[in-house]
């Protein structure tokens, strides 16, 4: 009994260790990712400065943005598509989320002042952490719990001026709002669908599933675009090309970060 008790005690305690390793890691590769998302708000504006078309931006940037987590995804050879072609609706669906949250994201950006949509984008942990409590049966530390009301709270004062003013809802600015706050809620149940792919089905690939979403949400954007009247669809003044494809990296990189650190937490 001695013997059996002290072999399975030090096995726990290593898997503890294991798993506060792997969520410390997990917890960086998403800090990372958020670093990386700074300068999407000034790239995306002087893109637009510099005369091109949203229509045109979102295009470019969606397809950029597949080639950068496709060339990560290559490193593991044909095994990841195959693994996707094994779960074809599941991988639609999550590449739908990512889809929209991308194509949301660079509107609010125009839509809304910068440091609203960063700020609203940057709660999804926190919206994450409540799905994985309500869908993932996750337990939520009293920190976790405290930054959820602080997130509401900063919402709040956000929104008030316009509130007590009567013009919330009637401007581009309240617009931007909302679809900041929509991009950062699609984001966490992109971020909450892929933990749970990643528990049932940890052979398919989430990174791949993100970049067949960003191919779709360009593809659906070179369909919708030019029946909205965006003109000269989807050629852009250099500056603004420079401006989309250096956004595309930054933003590329967030995307494969947000993908593989819902594995380690």
């Amino acid at each position: 009994m001695c013997s059996s008790s002290s072999t399975t005690g030090p096995g726990r305690e290593y898997s503890r260790s294991v798993s506060r390793t792997n969520e410390r890691k997990g917890v960086a590769i998403a800090t990372f990712g958020v670093a990386c998302v700074t300068p999407d708000a000034v790239l995306l504006r002087w893109a637009s400065a510099s005369g091109a078309k949203m229509g045109s931006v979102v295009f470019w940037k969606g397809f950029l943005m597949s080639l950068v987590v496709l060339c990560f995804v290559a490193k593991d050879g044909w095994k990841p598509f195959s693994a996707a072609l094994k779960h074809p609706l599941k991988c639609v669906g999550m590449g739908s989320l990512q889809a929209i949250s991308i194509a949301l994201l660079s509107y609010s950006f125009v839509l809304t002042y910068a440091a609203n949509a960063v700020l609203c984008y940057s709660m999804h942990p926190l919206w994450s952490a409540l799905f994985g409590w309500i869908f993932l049966k996750d337990r939520l530390p009293l920190r976790t719990i405290l930054a959820l009301i602080g997130a509401m709270v900063s919402m709040v004062v956000m929104v008030y001026p316009e509130i007590s003013t009567g013009s919330f809802g009637g401007g581009t600015n309240s617009l931007g709002d909302a679809v900041a706050v929509t991009t950062s809620i699609t984001m966490a149940m992109f971020l909450t669908c892929a933990r749970a792919m990643s528990r049932s089905y940890p052979e398919v690939s989430v990174p791949l599933n993100s970049a067949l979403g960003l191919l779709t949400s360009a593809a659906a954007t070179a369909v919708v675009a030019p029946l909205t009247g965006t003109a000269r669809f989807p050629i852009m003044p250099p500056q603004s090309f420079i401006a989309t494809a250096s956004d595309a990296v930054a933003v590329g990189s967030v995307n494969i970060a947000f993908s593989v650190a819902p594995k380690y937490i």
